[in-house]
């Protein structure tokens, strides 16, 4: 049993963009309104007003916790001082952040925590189609397709549910020890059109207590057409072994 934490800052890799997913299309909300309100008034007060915003937006730091259950919980620090137009945006930006964490981490443990197949008992079809197998099973309401190299390397999981369909196109690091999730892509097409989402996804590792653990995450892709790119750095990692 184990239990992991480590402190996670913010870095925009296109920092004057705004638009992204969801909350992310606020993340420079404070930005955009300061600068209509100055726009009139000097060009110059609009560029130092969102310099001084981006400074306060890469103070951001937020701590992850991987617990022995697979839960993951996602905290962070406190911006005081801040204008009501900037708290706005850090409000969006906190809310956007477990969003994105929720995603990423489901993914991420589907592949590097648990068996990413049905049990064994369970009813499934594995076929073998040209150089690779096919794995379809049921879960709940969805349809899963899983798509595999002869050894077990996933290329391809789709899921079909009533309400959408998605796909996910691992990439892993074969080791000694096993697959390691290096990055995946990844496509969300829900019944609104403005949800649709195409996601790229590339993670590097460090190694803690024997562990490999994330050091850097890089996210970019479109969500209902508009264009995202968010780096994340993980650093003051610890485990705890129970």
């Amino acid at each position: 049993m184990r239990q992991t934490g480590s402190r996670l800052s913010l870095r925009l890799a296109t920092p004057t963009t705004t638009s992204g997913p969801r909350a992310w299309t606020l993340l420079n909300a404070a930005s955009r309104r300061t600068g209509n309100c100055c726009c009139a008034r000097n060009a110059s007060r609009i560029r130092k007003a969102r310099t001084q915003q981006l400074k306060t937006l890469r103070q951001l730091q937020f701590i992850t916790r991987l617990s022995s259950d697979s839960s993951v919980k996602l905290t962070h620090n406190d911006l005081t001082g801040q204008s009501s137009e900037m708290m706005t945006a850090l409000r969006q930006i906190y809310s956007g952040m477990e969003q994105m964490a929720s995603g990423f981490f489901d993914t991420w443990k589907l592949f590097m925590l648990s068996p990413p197949f049905p049990a064994a008992a369970s009813e499934y079809q594995l076929e073998r189609v040209g150089p690779r197998y096919r794995l379809s099973y049921k879960e709940d309401s969805a349809n899963v397709v899983t798509s595999m190299e002869k050894d077990f390397a996933i290329k391809e999981m789709r899921v079909s549910t009533p309400e959408f369909d998605s796909t996910i196109r691992p990439d892993f690091a074969r080791t000694a020890r096993g697959f390691v999730l290096n990055g995946y892509e990844a496509d969300y097409q829900s019944q609104k059109p403005e949800e649709t989402t195409h996601l790229k996804v590339h993670m590097d590792y460090q190694e803690v207590a024997g562990l490999q653990m994330l050091k850097k995450l890089n996210l970019m892709g479109t969500y209902g057409g508009s264009s995202f790119a968010i780096e994340l750095a993980f650093g003051g990692c610890k485990v705890t072994k129970k």
